[in-house]
């Protein structure tokens, strides 16, 4: 913690990462997101220092620093900087897009207002998208569905086969 305070006075963002040989999650975000470039790039940059405890084996330094955010278990992630000082805790199961975000806003980036406004315009689009789809959906269902209500109500479909025709 001491170490934290010092590099966010000299204007460094640092990234704290809590894992463990035995947490698939950690194992996980550190394939996916922590290795990878981008992040990997922005975690190895020289005003980024990033900072790995080790709780493999039970450690009650490492127990304290979760237990003052509230937290119990890992993984644990929390990023700290000018823009940022009492840390930003990241999700349990992080994203590239989390992780740049918090480095931005730690560092007291404007483009982190940015990178946000892009995630949300994505977001918005990718809903759309979805939106778009179960309309689609509801129409198909509706156009077979019209057909099999006329022939139930003429008597001329079986009630028990109707669900099967409905796809």
């Amino acid at each position: 913690p001491a170490a934290i305070a010092g590099e966010v006075a000299a204007g460094r963002t640092v990234f704290v990462d809590v894992t463990a040989d035995w947490c698939l999650t950690c194992q996980v975000n550190k394939a996916l997101v922590i290795d990878p470039d981008p992040i990997r790039s922005r975690l190895n940059g020289s005003q980024v220092v990033a900072m790995r405890a080790d709780w493999t084996r039970p450690d009650p330094v490492i127990a304290a620093f979760l237990h003052r955010y509230g937290r119990f278990g890992i993984p644990f992630n929390v990023v700290y900087g000018p823009g940022t000082p009492a840390g930003r805790v990241l999700p349990e199961l992080l994203t590239k897009e989390a992780v740049t975000a918090a480095l931005d806003a730690a560092a007291g980036q404007a483009a982190a207002a940015a990178r946000s406004e892009h995630a949300a315009r994505e977001r918005a689009a990718t809903a759309e998208i979805i939106r778009a789809a179960r309309h689609a959906r509801w129409l198909a269902l509706q156009e077979s569905a019209v057909p099999l209500v006329a022939e139930l109500a003429a008597g001329a479909a079986d009630p028990g086969d109707a669900q099967g025709r409905i796809r």
